[in-house]
């Protein structure tokens, strides 16, 4: 459902006002959103939203607290947010009859003069700076028709947005879901945090936000989370009975006493409450079998004596409803426990409003995207451009010194005396080196921390190893073409360092290292195809002499290319900071996570390993191969078989680089069996050539094509896919793991091309097929098991 997906995607549980209005301000953020949620407001069947409280409140609210305890600083500015918005609807006529949206004069009425109380007079203060129409004067007690013997002494009055809760969440349903909300009727229940994982890769989700309400106490283990039944009147305000009342009315509650309102909604109805009892949860309440509400509509007609001429929907009398309060505070943060030891959840929550919910809602619901920007802000980051540059051209500059003796090398072991599987050895060997070191290598606190170090090791290793294999020539030892390549390969350890650095948690997000990883195959396709052709263009330097010819050219090459190189990373190289390498993850056994209940992950490892090694393994054995198939079957030499080899593969990059650029929107599973599948055609059609013994140009350059492509693309996502999938604590043995792997299928892949003349090219091209068709085969059995994020 989310193969093509770019936009971080967020999962709300929770379809109240919290939840919907939380949804609308991340599509405005401009992420994808689905709800989940038991049920959405409808005419037929009421949620609790559309009977919560409908008058907007300065928070703390004048009439009482929303919640026990609540910041005023938190409140106020996400009360003021929500007056804006409310504003804003209201002001059109067209949104206003739709959502039930208006703006009517609220009047706060108070036994004791607002200026005898500092904290009343710093309230109204602070009110008076933010809303329109205000207004201060007794006068209005007389003006409004409240009766004197309540001890009603001061009143202020102010514009502010009154809500029909039902219209509005009715409307608020249709609208985010008209902006593209995907809304999932479903009941999710025990902690969310036990369940994250498991429905952000089902929904392809990057955050998961709990707007559950009272669920809260079940979601999110939360023992503060309490229902408070609030129960109001609806009386008929059609000016019948008496004079239609166009103002909203609160009266501060006494010591002891809750608050009440009267508010005028937009169908000719005065909701008139409410009602508050903690912890009652049986909402068959009427007027007539509940006393406390009898009382509560007789100090209301006391106080406003025009409703006692009133008369009570005969159709819906009550509204009544249980709403979340919390003995804390309204809560609106990030989880604070960990998924896998050191991923911080990525669940959010925002529940608690109380009686507050609507004007609260868009305040909490901004609060919650500024810490998704965050979450996606750390996902997406990067580090310096220059410095991943320079990586990327490391990694270039590793597959061109792999890659460019491969025209010349079977002809340079020859005139040393050895066969053809020795010149295999040679292009496959340095792994030895490279499998051998790279454990004690990643011992070394420098180099496991940092990378500076590690690109000074290849350079310097680079630099001799190459003037040693041209030097053979010189000398007439034929083992030490095996012997530069073998230093070389201590330079290849830089191969598991660049992996590492494109998915490094400090400075890669989660949803830039495949996109990181595809650029390293980028430029691992460049060196791949670029190599052989310069190797193939050097080989017609000839004969200049036993120091310099055609054999040992391209070791001189790259020994200069390696020390320009090694100064550019002196003079632009910027590492990470010290102080982030002391922040790396400690380093953990992945033993660890083979215990009970981690098999899927060992499934995964063993897959992901697989798939390394038969990506390099397939690469390996065809660019060793073609020099030798091509000479036998075409008459092809050096320069015709680097050519070709150079030449397809600038094709398949053609293939490559859109995969790279489309990295954000493609799940890294699809982009692995889209590269598998390609190479299992390939290799179909050049196995059915090859049988019917009618191999020709077009037909091994086609063959040749689909591997190339195929496998370049297949090699991007095996350790993307396992840092998102694993905990950073395990970053470095992924990154070991994938390496090795990569390794150990450089060499034989190498040394099983160039043996074609002990077990034919049928027999070379057989066991390629089948660890084609193993690979394939594992990623769709593994299918489920490695749904994770783009990019």
């Amino acid at each position: 459902m989310d193969t093509f997906r770019s936009k971080p995607h967020i999962l709300i549980i929770g379809g109240g006002v919290t939840g919907l209005t939380t949804a609308w301000v991340m599509l405005e953020k401009g992420y994808q959103v689905t709800v989940i949620s038991k049920q959405y407001a409808s005419t037929e069947a009421a949620i609790t939203s559309q009977i919560s409280g409908t008058l907007w409140e300065w928070a703390p609210a004048v009439n009482g607290p929303h919640t026990d305890s609540l910041s005023p600083t938190d409140s106020q500015r996400w009360s003021l947010i929500a007056y804006e918005r409310f504003e804003k609807i209201a002001k059109s006529q067209e949104l206003s009859e739709k959502s039930g949206v208006s703006m009517r004069l609220a009047n706060y009425f108070f036994r004791q003069p607002v200026v005898e109380n500092p904290q009343s007079v710093a309230n109204m203060n602070e009110i008076e700076k933010h809303v329109k129409d205000f207004r201060h004067d007794a006068a209005i007690i007389d003006e409004v028709g409240i009766s004197k013997e309540c001890g009603v002494v001061d009143c202020y009055q102010y514009s502010a947005p009154v809500i029909s809760a039902s219209r509005y969440m009715i409307w608020l349903t249709n609208y985010v879901k008209s902006l593209g909300t995907t809304l999932v009727e479903r009941i999710i229940e025990g902690d969310l945090y036990y369940q994250e994982l498991s429905l952000l890769r089902e929904y392809g989700a990057d955050v998961l936000v709990n707007c559950t309400g009272l669920a809260g106490h079940q979601l999110a283990t939360d023992d503060t989370v309490y229902p408070q039944r609030h129960a109001s009147l609806r009386v008929i305000n059609d000016g019948s009975k008496f004079p239609r009342v166009t103002q909203a009315m609160s009266l501060t509650p006494e010591e002891g006493s809750n608050s009440f309102s009267i508010v005028p909604l937009d169908n000719d109805i005065l909701l008139v409450g409410s009602l508050a009892e903690a912890n009652q949860r049986n909402l068959n309440v009427t007027l007539e079998n509940h006393s406390p509400l009898q009382k509560a509509y007789e100090r209301i007609v006391e106080f406003y004596p025009e409703l006692g001429a009133g008369e009570i929907d005969p159709n819906h009398p009550v509204e009544v409803g249980l709403l979340p309060y919390r003995k804390s505070s309204v809560r609106v943060e990030r989880d604070k426990r960990f998924q896998n030891g050191d991923k911080l959840s990525r669940i959010i929550h925002n529940y608690g409003q109380g009686n507050a919910g609507f004007s609260l809602s868009f305040g909490c619901a901004e609060d919650v995207g500024s810490i998704i920007d965050e979450i996606v802000k750390e996902d997406n980051k990067l580090p310096p451009k220059i410095s991943l540059f320079l990586i990327l051209l490391a990694n270039f500059l590793f597959n061109i010194s792999f890659y460019i003796i491969i025209p010349t090398v079977t002809h340079y072991a020859n005139s040393l005396g050895a066969d053809n599987v020795f010149s295999g050895l040679v292009i496959g060997g340095n792994t030895l080196t490279s499998i051998v070191s790279i454990f004690f290598l990643n011992q070394i606190p420098l180099l496991r921390n940092r990378y500076i170090a590690t690109l000074h090791l290849a350079c310097a290793s680079f630099l001799v190893g190459n003037i040693l294999y041209a030097l053979a020539a010189r000398a007439q030892f034929l083992y030490l073409i095996f012997i530069g390549r073998l230093v070389n390969g201590l330079g290849f350890t830089g191969w598991f360092f660049v992996k590492r650095y494109c998915t490094d948690p400090r400075i890669v997000g989660v949803r830039k290292r495949t996109m990181c990883c595809s650029l390293l195959v980028v430029s691992q396709s460049l060196g791949m195809v670029i190599g052989p052709l310069i190797g193939g263009q050097l080989a017609r330097v000839g004969d200049l002499g036993v120091i310099m010819n055609m054999n040992t050219i391209a070791g001189w090459v790259m020994a200069c290319i390696w020390l320009a190189y090694w100064i550019a990373v002196v003079i632009f190289f910027k590492d990470i900071p010290k102080s982030a390498s002391a922040d790396k993850p400690a380093k953990r056994s992945i033993f660890k996570m083979f215990q009970k209940g981690s098999y899927g992950m060992l499934a995964i490892t063993i897959a992901m390993s697989f798939i390394a090694f038969s990506v390099f393994f397939e690469l390996g054995a065809w660019e060793a191969n073609i020099p030798i198939f091509t000479a036998k079957e075409f008459g092809w030499n050096e320069w015709d078989s680097g050519n070709f080899i150079g030449l397809i593969g600038i094709g398949s990059i053609v293939i490559v680089v859109p995969m790279t650029i489309y990295s954000q929107k493609i799940q890294d599973r699809t982009t692995a069996v889209v590269g598998f599948g390609m190479a299992l055609i390939g290799m179909i059609l050049y196995l059915a050539r090859l049988t019917t013994g009618g191999v020709g140009k077009p037909d091994y350059g086609v063959s040749w094509f689909l591997v190339c492509s195929g496998y370049n693309i297949a090699s991007t996502i095996t350790l993307s896919l396992m840092s998102k999938l694993f905990p950073d604590q395990l970053s470095d043995v992924c990154a070991l793991i994938v390496q090795v792997s990569n390794y150990i299928g450089r060499l034989t892949g190498a040394v099983w091309g160039t043996s074609s003349e002990a077990v034919t090219d049928i027999g070379v091209a057989s066991l390629e097929l089948a660890f084609t068709i193993i690979g394939f085969s594992a990623i769709v059995i593994m299918w489920q098991r490695i749904h994770t994020v783009t990019g």
